[in-house]
């Protein structure tokens, strides 16, 4: 793994600790499912019922679940883990109980 070169910058966000980026880019997920589901038709009848829906947040989580990176498709918490073998001081700054909030 060669963050320069695997990571988008949602990656490099992760990997680099910054919090604030991270929330940000999680909360535009969440409007843009929120919007999808409220521009979404109904479409449910006694013989074709709509599929349930997953909530914003969980779609939104979901959606960062099944992203991965690098040569050899690093999952999400791999790639945290990766991270901090690779960047020591990391490991401190993302488990910093002043990093929570």
């Amino acid at each position: 793994m060669e963050p320069s070169r695997d990571l988008d910058a949602y990656g490099k966000a992760l990997a680099m600790g910054d919090l604030a980026q991270v929330k940000a880019d999680f909360a535009r997920r969440v409007a843009r499912h929120s919007a999808r589901i409220s521009d979404a038709p109904s479409g449910e009848s006694s013989t074709n019922k709509a599929a349930p829906q997953l909530t914003p947040e969980a779609a939104a989580a979901q959606e960062l679940y099944t992203l991965t990176w690098g040569p050899t498709r690093v999952p999400i918490f791999n790639l945290l883990g990766l991270m901090r073998i690779i960047y020591p001081p990391l490991a401190q700054r993302t488990t910093s109980p002043s990093h929570g909030s």
